[in-house]
């Protein structure tokens, strides 16, 4: 359900910065099956909805605090 499988593009306009990538494919394969990808930070996440869907850690994001808008500022920064 992503807009890349129902649209087949992201439009500049919109203002994306940031992208989530399904969890079934790692940033470099995604980058290759969708380029325009390279364009924009890449997050994944384990959407779990048990505790035993919870990935082990592969990203990190520092930040100066633990304030929602801080992480919020992060992903709006490209």
């Amino acid at each position: 359900y992503s807009i890349l499988s129902n649209l087949g593009f992201i439009a500049p306009e919109d203002g994306f910065t940031t992208l989530e990538v399904s969890k079934k494919l790692s940033f470099v394969q995604a980058i290759e099956k969708f380029p325009q990808l390279a364009d924009y930070k890449l997050i994944t996440s384990s959407d779990a909805h048990h505790l035993w869907d919870i990935y082990e850690q592969e990203m990190t994001v520092a930040l100066a605090d633990k304030k929602i808008g801080t992480l919020l500022e992060w992903l709006r920064v490209s």
